[in-house]
């Protein structure tokens, strides 16, 4: 029985072994730091796009970025020879604190875009006075300082005013559950709550619109309106926005938060691995982020559109160009119209030159 439990243990902490997530969350974070970094030219590049509310989709891409930074630096550091400055680079400069930090920059920008939908269709004249460059630079700001402060400072200063260094907070039993239990549920929970809050007040506002719209109309107190069950067949779209944002969204980081809660109550090493593998799916969503935001708002998937038929216009033309050219030097190959000009012109000239000429 001992043996056994010796080679069940030997195999897992060999397969923990094998399981690098530095180096495998690098690799997972390649494509999208290509999709995030390509929104962000594509918005920069066109005039018409640089308005305030892209400014904040620009600004979640650029969290997404600064996030896989952080990731790849820490397989950099996790690959150092120098045990004392791999662990003060993983656990200070890319532990924890920071990842959850980059984490709730970019959830605290899912939460500022939904409430700036939710602002824009609900108060639309309010909307249109306050949504001004300063009040965006503003919004930014306190989207990525809150962030900052109430983790990352917080986790780092208290830990090396207490501990003497700064991953004081694993010895630290109330920074430990500050971090593990109040932190990261908040991170995670709040961009979907506030999402479908916002969503649920949008149907609601529209549903209250189109009621009294039909009353107005019909200034009748006999008939009824449309029931609830057919205006939101009406208004599916939004809904089926509001449950896809909120679908995915909770597919990639819900199964993350599970394990993560089940690893740190139980301490059994059985949800190592798992944590690990939804932690890595979890980061995926960064990738999905951009594509989301294409697909969702009207005025950059237009200019998406547009830029993908004009690049397969040209790509078209090009071909046709390319096609033309190789046909007609065919044609000028075997028509040689303008060889031996000189016999051309001696069968043109008349009898008695060409006499003369022999």
């Amino acid at each position: 029985m001992n043996s056994s439990g010796n080679n069940s243990s030997s195999s897992s902490s060999g397969s923990l072994i094998s399981f690098d997530r530095y180096s495998l969350s690098s690799y997972v974070f390649i494509p999208t730091i290509l999709l995030n970094l390509a929104f962000v030219i594509f918005v920069l590049a066109k005039s018409s796009l640089r308005i305030q509310s892209n400014v904040i989709l620009c600004s979640s891409c650029i969290a997404s970025l600064l996030f896989g930074f952080i990731i790849i630096s820490s397989a950099v550091a996790s690959q150092l020879t120098l045990k004392p400055l791999r662990i003060i680079l993983l656990t200070c400069a890319f532990g924890h604190p920071t990842e959850l930090t980059c984490a709730g920059i970019f959830n605290a920008h899912i939460a500022v875009i939904s409430l700036e939908r939710f602002y824009s269709v609900v108060y639309p004249f309010k909307y249109q006075r306050y949504a001004t460059k300063r009040n965006t630079f503003i919004a930014l700001i306190l989207t990525w300082s809150i962030p900052i402060c109430f983790i990352y400072i917080l986790m780092v200063v208290t830990s090396v005013r207490q501990a003497g260094h700064c991953y004081g907070w694993l010895t630290i039993r109330e920074l430990f559950v500050v971090f593990n239990y109040i932190l990261v549920p908040t991170v995670l929970f709040l961009p979907s709550t506030i999402t479908f809050v916002t969503y649920s007040i949008i149907l609601c506002k529209i549903y209250t619109i189109q009621r009294k719209t039909w009353s107005e109309r019909c200034n009748l107190t006999i008939s009824q309106p449309s029931s609830t069950y057919q205006l939101m067949l009406q208004h599916r779209k939004a809904l089926f926005q509001m449950f896809l944002v909120i679908g995915i969204y909770a597919i990639a980081f819900y199964p993350f938060f599970i394990c993560y809660i089940a690893l740190l109550s139980t301490r059994s090493i059985a949800f190592l691995i798992p944590t690990y593998i939804t932690y890595l799916f979890s980061i995926i969503y960064l990738g999905l982020h951009p594509v989301l935001v294409v697909y969702f708002t009207t005025s950059i998937k237009d200019e998406v559109k547009k830029c993908w038929k004009n690049g397969l216009e040209n790509c078209f033309i090009t071909k046709r160009k390319s096609h033309f050219t190789s046909a007609s030097q065919v044609i000028i190959i075997s028509h040689p119209i303008n060889s031996a000009p000189e016999e051309k012109n001696m069968t043109i000239l008349p009898e008695y030159l060409q006499l003369d000429s022999r």
